[in-house]
């Protein structure tokens, strides 16, 4: 039985974090309308629908084959600030703005992810978000229009990549690193897990199949 994992997802930041918890993923791109209504909507709520209305999409791509389960993962970053949320910069006078924003101050990365485990039979979805807070030191104005010149804010909710120069921005990171880089790891593992089990479950750092629970469950009627 094998696993074959499909991150529905165009950002290069999660295709790197899959690259380097060795997942070799298939990439497929669903065509969605993301504009999706966020007014008065939790962050956490708001993120796990677009990660769910992307995963569902890219599900319906995916070409099955026999004695293959398929993984399919979405998912969707926002910065929250004073309770709103901000998505990716307009151009570089909106992302001057955001960072000027966040000077001296603390923000949350959110992400919902979705994941659909597809099998022929017995197809399920989950989804969860993950939420971490990040406090910025007080950035001069010569500062963010260096930054600005990189063009790295380009594409990046919140107009700042941790990975990158606008990792110098960061005083304090309160917790999942890589939740603010765009892909929660610990908490996807988790889901994986927790909805997942027994027929998929992760053993240092490895999705497996338990090919005995999936035939099991693969016999009942």
């Amino acid at each position: 039985m094998k696993l074959q994992v499909i991150l529905a997802s165009a950002s290069p930041r999660r295709r790197t974090i899959f690259k380097d918890l060795n997942i070799d993923a298939e990439i497929i791109l669903p065509n969605v309308d993301e504009n999706i209504e966020k007014e008065g909507v939790p962050p956490e709520i708001y993120t796990q629908e677009l990660a769910l209305l992307k995963g569902s999409a890219a599900a319906k791509q995916v070409i099955r084959k026999d004695g293959v389960i398929y993984l399919v993962v979405s998912a969707d970053t926002v910065v929250v600030y004073d309770g709103e949320i901000i998505g990716k910069p307009k151009d570089r006078e909106n992302a001057k703005e955001m960072l000027c924003r966040f000077s001296g101050n603390t923000h949350e990365v959110v992400t919902g992810i979705c994941l659909w485990k597809l099998d022929g039979k017995n197809d399920r979805c989950a989804c969860a978000f993950c939420k971490t807070k990040v406090k910025f030191k007080n950035l001069s104005e010569s500062e963010i229009e260096s930054y600005l010149d990189t063009g790295e804010y380009k594409d990046k909710a919140g107009a700042y990549g941790i990975q990158g120069h606008g990792g110098a921005f960061a005083e304090k990171i309160d917790g999942d690193y890589f939740n603010v880089v765009g892909f929660p790891t610990e908490t996807f593992f988790k889901t994986v897990n927790s909805d997942f089990s027994p027929e998929l479950y992760v053993e240092n750092g490895i999705i497996k199949v338990n090919a005995e629970e999936y035939l099991k469950e693969q016999r009942k009627d």
